[in-house]
């Protein structure tokens, strides 16, 4: 049994103890369960906000995987292709609009249309592999732009379907190496597929040109 000289505590689960003296008088000073139980918390707080830092960075870190580096032989097919393509691309776009004859508007639209999927293609790939590119067409196909740009309508579709037959056949040999020895699988059959594209673009403007 306790008289009233002794020491009362009071206190709660979730607040610092007070001690009374015997004047009934709170002291301002926290007992040591209260300071061990909010030193416990504040260091429980700190782990937790450490580990939720460490939990984002990690979700970071695997949100942006590392590009993949290709060899520099297939690094510079990608950038050859490309000018390759869009040196076709400008070709048939030129055409599309010039052409009289039903069969070079239709080989015209052929070409443009593989030209747009495979610079699709190259694009997304460099994009991926960290590959440079210029962006512009071959300076071949630059300049059969500029020496058929200027045709009549007599004789461009006939020049036209020769510049094509020309520069496919060019583009075939990058393609076809890049087909037998490129590193990389995917490399290898987008290569394969145009250096099928290019064949049959090849022997089509071959029966336009001039004979």
């Amino acid at each position: 049994m306790f008289s009233r000289n002794h020491l009362a505590i009071n206190a709660s689960p979730c607040s610092e103890q007070s001690i009374r003296p015997r004047d009934g008088k709170p002291s301002n000073k926290p007992s040591a369960i209260a300071s061990s139980i909010f030193r416990s918390a504040t260091k429980a707080t700190i782990s937790t906000l450490n580990l939720s830092f460490l939990t984002l960075a990690c979700a970071l870190c695997t949100a942006a995987p590392a590009l993949s580096a290709v060899s520099p032989d297939d690094q510079s097919f990608v950038q050859t292709a490309q000018q390759d393509v869009l040196g076709n691309y400008a070709l048939a776009a030129l055409a599309r609009s010039k052409a009289q004859n039903p069969q070079a508007k239709a080989l015209a639209a052929e070409i443009a249309s593989n030209a747009a999927a495979a610079s699709d293609f190259i694009r997304t790939y460099a994009k991926e592999h960290d590959v440079a590119l210029e962006n512009k067409p071959s300076a071949r196909a630059g300049n059969q732009y500029g020496n058929i740009s200027s045709d009549d309508a007599k004789s461009f579709d006939g020049d036209f379907a020769k510049a094509i037959y020309i520069d496919a056949n060019m583009a075939v040999d990058d393609f076809k190496d890049e087909a037998a020895h490129g590193s990389d699988p995917a490399l290898r059959d987008f290569a394969k597929k145009q250096l099928q594209a290019l064949e049959q673009i090849a022997g089509t403007a071959q029966k336009l040109g001039p004979q």
